[in-house]
């Protein structure tokens, strides 16, 4: 995404007051302050995703402006932020994803808060963000190294709950697969899926 980049360099060129009054605030503090908090963002899609409104812009007509003000390209501007749009909204669409070792655990009388630390060593994080345009190949694989990871870090088996038997993966589908402690993907009959 190019569009940041340029209106960063274009407005370390300007004088940011003459900007902020181009664009039409009544108070400059508020245009500085929506300014700032642009500048801070990473891209045009972080800044779209976390959203603004200062009582002024929102987050898409502020860029807009800006792109006017600083007479960026239209079609540059309309790329990126299309570009930023459409990996809104697929993230959107996507459920969390979900990574936990289970094992044979039945309670036996077990104090409540060592179940509570136990189940939280039993989860593995999993970003959504850093699935998006992603194969389901590309997805297991990943999976699988954290598998692995986590089954080695926790030498198989978990505080309280026990042996580590395998693994259970919420994906972005809504469907849930069974890895093995190796990190291998069980296809629908519960055999270990070869791999290609």
């Amino acid at each position: 995404m190019k569009l940041h980049k340029i209106i960063k360099k274009k407005l370390a060129k300007s004088a940011h007051d003459v900007v902020i009054k181009q664009m039409d605030y009544g108070s400059l503090k508020v245009g500085r302050k929506t300014l700032k908090a642009f500048l801070n963002t990473k891209n045009v899609y972080e800044w779209l995703r976390e959203g603004h409104y200062d009582l002024k812009y929102a987050s898409e007509p502020f860029i807009w402006k800006l792109v006017e003000v600083l007479d960026i390209s239209f079609d540059i501007a309309k790329a990126d932020i299309e570009k930023a749009k459409k990996r809104y909204r697929r993230l959107s669409a996507m459920k969390d994803p979900y990574l936990r070792a289970e094992t044979n655990f039945r309670r036996n009388g077990e104090f409540i808060f060592a179940l509570i630390f136990a189940a939280a060593k039993s989860r593995i994080s999993i970003h959504k963000e850093s699935l998006v345009y992603k194969s389901d190949e590309e997805i297991f694989r990943s999976v699988g190294q954290k598998i692995k990871k986590h089954y080695v870090e926790y030498k198989g088996e978990l505080p309280v709950l026990g042996k580590i038997t395998h693994y259970l993966y919420d994906h972005t589908d809504g469907k849930t697969y069974r890895f093995t402690i190796d990190g291998k993907l069980f296809n629908e009959n519960n055999e270990i899926k070869e791999e290609k």
